[in-house]
């Protein structure tokens, strides 16, 4: 491709639409790569800056899910920008994702990513309401997708999430080794 930048794209299996792991999984891809202040983000762009940009989505499907690494960064870096995140994926499963986590005396110092995934999923979602367009493209989805019964409401859900559901999703889908790695270079000249 002409490009100036090495893209990498990191795939994982993720939970379905009516998997209980759903919700978990959104706040996780808000934690990560989302949102605020995204953990990769620190991982990747903090000491070494080993990428230009970074992104993560989680979609899931009527049978099956996919959580989705965009990075761009410095054709000489990708090599290093692709170990460094997945040697961060496999330690997610031990993350501190809230002030909870941490004893009493240190929660004035700790960030608590989890709060902020919330709200920022919370803001995404009162954001949508107001396009009709997002509205009926959740309403598809759901009436397309929705088989389990007794799931609640999303916005409940999301709010019930704690940094344990977080690990324990974090140690299901990212943490198991088993990514799909899509890298585009740009041209020799």
């Amino acid at each position: 491709m002409d490009v100036n930048q090495a893209y990498l794209v990191i795939g994982m299996l993720a939970p379905d639409y009516n998997h209980p792991d759903q919700f978990a999984a959104d706040v996780l891809t808000e934690i990560l790569g989302r949102g605020v202040a995204p953990l990769l983000n620190f991982a990747l762009r903090g000491r070494r800056k080993l990428a230009d940009s970074l992104a993560m989505n989680y979609i899931s499907l009527k049978y099956g899910g996919a959580m989705l690494i965009y990075i761009t960064c410095d054709p000489n870096l990708l090599k290093a920008a692709k170990n460094e995140t997945l040697q961060f994926l496999k330690t997610t499963r031990r993350q501190n994702y809230s002030k909870k986590d941490y004893p009493t005396e240190d929660r004035l110092y700790a960030f608590d990513f989890l709060e902020c995934g919330q709200n920022q999923i919370r803001f995404s979602s009162r954001q949508s309401k107001e396009s009709g367009l997002s509205v009926a493209t959740s309403l598809a989805r759901y009436m397309l997708l929705k088989e389990a019964e007794g799931m609640g409401r999303y916005m409940d859900r999301i709010e019930d999430i704690s940094s344990s559901d977080c690990r324990t999703a974090a140690g299901n889908y990212l943490g198991q080794g088993r990514y799909v790695i899509v890298s585009i270079l740009p041209k020799r000249k």
